[in-house]
């Protein structure tokens, strides 16, 4: 099993692409609260 990890320049998220299972995509409202996560983490300190 290949994994390929990509991530975005300067940035701290970074993009797992497994079988072509792309789970941020299919799974919206996941996506929505990783990066709300993320962003409450980042700038509420």
């Amino acid at each position: 099993m290949e994994i390929e990890v990509r991530q975005i320049p300067k940035s701290q998220i970074i993009v797992f692409n497994e079988s072509n299972h792309h789970p941020f995509l299919e799974e919206k409202s996941l996506f929505r609260q990783v990066i709300s996560t993320y962003l409450k983490e980042t700038y509420s300190s």
